[in-house]
């Protein structure tokens, strides 16, 4: 493996590293100070499936959101 190879997997697990940190701290409700807010409309219907899947998993809403998209930009 050459050296940017292994750099960038170094930055890959960093990354994935805090995101697993900050749904964390998403679910204690302590984000805010470091985080950023995203303001997204969404369909009535996806809001309500969003609540239920969260709900089923034990999670809030913020956490199974930040989950999503931290898997989606990976």
């Amino acid at each position: 493996m050459t050296t940017s190879n292994l750099a960038g997997l170094a930055k890959k697990k960093d990354s994935a590293r805090k995101s697993r940190r900050f749904v964390a701290q998403a679910d204690k409700g302590r984000v805010g100070e470091r985080g950023k807010r995203l303001n997204v409309e969404i369909p009535e219907d996806l809001h309500h499936e969003i609540k239920i899947k969260a709900a089923e998993r034990g999670l809030t809403v913020r956490a199974l959101v930040v989950q999503a998209l931290s898997r989606a930009v990976k």
